[in-house]
């Protein structure tokens, strides 16, 4: 097959589009950026042939308070640029569409306002209490790890490194309300536990309760390059405040010789159900230890090499990787 495309001159002289919204977005190619509290991410493009020089950009939920911004800059025929909008958004409810819309272009109507606006699904950023405890282990390359947290102008409010290999750290924190982003880097670009790197040892990170230490936020181990979250706290009522932790589920440590320990945090009591099975998708063990969230996973009679342990409870499923070493 072949096609022949056909076209002529710009259509239009002043033309600004909203190409795209990285953030606040539900799409899964962005989920490394979501869910946001402040500073929106739009693509903004210009399809006439007049240089776009300037852009008034109203954002916000729809149907909710909307807030504006004076884009300046310098973007010729079909050329775009990622635009940082400001962090003052009034989410006002917990899920809903999020939308942008070019208002004018180089101080004039646009000609063409088909393409000036943009929608998104959003979901309302995680709500932390304004005291809580970041909660990390390290794992055995302590000397990659560093975390920070900032405020929503991207000044860092506090920060952590120089972290001792398989130690457990806890710090409280205390925050005023407002919108934050905490990030926990890994200069060796995988993460804190990694079934392909056995000797890097593993570890986890998560928010915990500043009172009773119970889990407020795990975080996935297996991050790569870093961990990302934007939160607010002071704000509506949240997962931590009904007292319903997210469900969490770790092996340490991982790999071991032969025996290792397996947290679970689901939540709400429910009879947990535990099958190991190896490589090649065989049974290789059972457990049904009632609502116990600590236990040992031991295979005496089965060969080093990569086990996979399913956990189920009520509704929660999941699976994760166990290297055994002899």
């Amino acid at each position: 097959q072949s096609y022949a495309l056909e076209y002529g001159a710009p259509s239009f002289g002043t033309d600004a589009s909203i190409e795209d919204i990285l953030a606040p977005s539900d799409r899964y190619s962005y989920r490394r950026f979501n869910p946001i509290c402040g500073g929106p991410q739009v693509i903004l493009r210009n399809n006439g042939s007049n240089v776009l020089t300037s852009a008034m950009i109203e954002y916000g939920p729809a149907g909710g308070i909307k807030s504006s911004y004076s884009w300046t800059g310098n973007l010729g025929f079909m050329e775009s640029e990622e635009v940082l909008l400001p962090a003052n958004v009034i989410w006002g409810v917990t899920e809903g569409i999020f939308e942008v819309d070019v208002k004018t272009a180089n101080g004039l109507v646009d000609e063409y306002t088909l393409n000036n606006l943009q929608r998104s699904n959003f979901t309302a950023p995680y709500i932390a209490p304004e005291r809580f405890v970041v909660n990390l282990l390290t794992n055995n390359a302590p000397d990659e790890n560093s975390w920070a947290i900032y405020d929503a102008a991207g000044n860092v409010v506090i920060s952590r490194s120089g972290f001792a290999a398989a130690t457990e750290y806890r710090d409280t924190i205390d925050l005023p309300q407002g919108c934050y982003r905490f990030v926990l880097e890994d200069l060796g670009k995988d993460g804190l536990s990694w079934w392909a790197n056995p000797e890097g040892g593993t570890g986890f990170i998560r928010f915990r309760k500043a009172d009773v230490g119970a889990v407020l936020k795990p975080f996935n181990a297996d991050f790569g390059t870093n961990v990302t979250l934007w939160f607010t706290t002071g704000g509506a009522l949240g997962l931590e405040e009904n007292g319903i932790p997210e469900p969490e589920l770790a092996i340490y440590p991982n790999p071991t010789q032969g025996n290792a320990n397996l947290n679970i945090t689901i939540g709400k009591p429910a009879e947990l159900r535990i099958r190991i099975y190896n490589s090649v998708g065989q049974l290789v063990g059972e457990m049904t230890p009632g609502t116990h969230s600590a236990l040992q996973l031991e295979l005496p009679k089965e060969p080093a090499g990569l086990y996979f342990v399913h956990v189920a409870a009520g509704s929660f499923n999941k699976t994760i990787r166990w290297v055994v070493t002899r």
